[in-house]
């Protein structure tokens, strides 16, 4: 008669302490004005010396998305902005976090410049002019002939006949739909479809990876469709750079300079920049001057794009602000730091 062996495997796993907590990690850009770029009008005394004297206390530090809050003294109708550069090579040290009147811990902080996958959006409804037609295309192939060879490129129009490159082709695929461009539309929406053009290209990346980012080349975006692109970027962990064809600030006695384009905080709330090509001649096509700026505002785009930190904070949340420490701001009064908004909560 058999009898019936059950064998009592006891398995013991080694005790597991409890993880560290890990650092949460945020993708950040540093830009600083060109002082070039500034009108001859003493641009510091009338805005950054102030903002800069009520605010070097880091823990007093205030958001503050419109760069010319304090600016009372430009003239009438001044729509010229500012050309932002990226600025390279700072050290952890040289970053703030803040919570209310809490200093938050930057555990480190280190500058990428990895290979990355950028998809550029082109607006190309029937409502554009000659000249900004020209500027998307003049600045486009300025950032193919200068762009790095690691980077990897998608290209997505806004209009019909939809023009779309996959990310991974070459770039004589884009060349050849950017001359496509050249050819006048049918009348779309009101902002060209840029809205929906966003949300397609933020698809193109599939699994997210860290420093993707979209250049995009379009007049405006739909302001009431703001925080529904917001939010699909910022969870995909995409950065918005916009190139304006129309202006992105405008100035009166009353208001001086604000921020009258949605482009502008979309592209900031994101993490990533805009520069500002317009506005533009609704008729006569640009002189080669003009057209030198666009391609070096366009060059200035992908360098900002291609030029990140990745910060690993203690702590964040939506009320953590990232500012630089007051002796970096000493050396660099007129740089920023941005990155997306709001931060998550982590841990």
């Amino acid at each position: 008669m058999r009898v019936p062996v059950i064998l009592l495997l006891i398995v013991s796993t080694p005790h597991v302490s409890r993880a560290q907590k890990r650092p949460c990690e945020v993708t950040a850009g540093v830009q600083m004005i060109e002082p070039a770029s500034l009108p001859e009008k003493a641009f510091v005394s009338s805005f950054f010396s102030k903002w800069r004297a009520q605010h070097r206390d880091p823990r007093m530090m205030l958001e503050y998305q419109d760069i010319s809050a304090f600016c009372d003294d430009l003239p009438y109708n001044y729509t010229v902005a500012p050309l932002w550069v990226p600025v390279k090579g700072l050290p952890p040290e040289a970053f703030v976090a803040i919570e209310g009147k809490r200093l938050i811990p930057v555990l480190s902080g280190e500058p990428r410049s990895g290979p990355l996958r950028i998809v550029f959006v082109v607006e190309n409804g029937g409502r554009l002019t000659a000249a900004q037609r020209q500027v998307e295309v003049t600045a486009l192939k300025s950032i193919l002939s200068a762009s790095r060879r690691e980077d990897s490129f998608a290209f997505l129009s806004t209009a019909a006949p939809r023009l779309a490159v996959p990310l991974g082709s070459g770039r004589e695929a884009i060349e050849l739909a950017l001359e496509r461009l050249r050819e006048p539309r049918q009348k779309g929406p009101k902002d060209g479809g840029v809205s929906s053009a966003l949300l397609e290209a933020a698809r193109f990346f599939g699994r997210p990876q860290e420093g993707d980012a979209i250049i995009l080349l379009a007049r405006t975006v739909d302001g009431s469709r703001r925080v529904e692109v917001l939010s699909v970027l910022t969870m995909r962990g995409i950065r918005l750079f916009s190139l304006a064809l129309d202006a992105m600030v405008e100035a009166d006695w009353s208001v001086s300079l604000r921020l009258v384009n949605p482009l502008a905080t979309l592209s900031e709330e994101t993490g990533g920049g805009w520069e500002q090509a317009g506005p533009l001649p609704y008729k006569d096509r640009l002189t080669d001057a003009k057209l030198r700026v666009a391609r070096k505002y366009a060059r200035k785009l992908y360098e900002m794009a291609t030029t990140y930190y990745v910060l690993r904070l203690e702590h964040t949340g939506p009320h953590v602000v990232i500012d630089l420490s007051p002796p970096t701001l000493d050396q660099m009064p007129w740089a920023r730091v941005l990155y997306p908004k709001p931060l998550p909560v982590c841990p």
